[in-house]
């Protein structure tokens, strides 16, 4: 008995594998910025590291991790169109190209120059998913002894 080959996946369902795979990574990604960022604190505040220093770098971890957040929901919006693609619903004719493998051009068309990028940044930056963590760890450094 011969194994049967399994059917060639079709370049919309390989690009929802490979985003959905990286969604995953940007959540990894994003916690490990965290876990850094409690390690410097703790480390900050075992050394007795300047309260200002401390609160600076919190900032940068925060801007790091919504940039994170930023390319995972740009991914995430690529995500749902290939779903709705793989629906039936659309523009999918024949006579058309492909519309797998577009996450970078379908970004490009939508992006709103240098300005709108850096607010996209700050809307991630201010998702409360995002915000309360480095909220309590700027909190914890304008405490007494933080």
């Amino acid at each position: 008995m011969t194994p049967t080959a399994l059917p060639p996946i079709e370049p919309l369902s390989q690009e929802w594998l490979l985003l959905q795979q990286q969604d995953a990574k940007h959540e990894q990604q994003a916690l490990t910025v965290r876990i850094v960022a409690v390690l410097l604190y703790l480390a900050g505040w075992g050394l007795g590291l300047d309260s200002l220093a401390a609160a600076v770098l919190t900032l940068l971890f925060w801007m790091q991790e919504a940039m994170i957040r930023a390319w995972q929901n740009r991914a995430g919006e690529r995500l749902l169109r290939i779903e709705s693609l793989l629906r039936g619903e659309g523009a999918r004719s024949e006579g058309t190209a492909s519309p797998a493998f577009q996450l970078h051009s379908e970004w490009m068309a939508s992006r709103r120059g240098t300005m709108g990028l850096l607010r996209e940044y700050a809307a991630h930056a201010a998702r409360p998913t995002v915000a309360f963590f480095y909220i309590v760890l700027l909190a914890l450094l304008a405490a007494p002894g933080g």
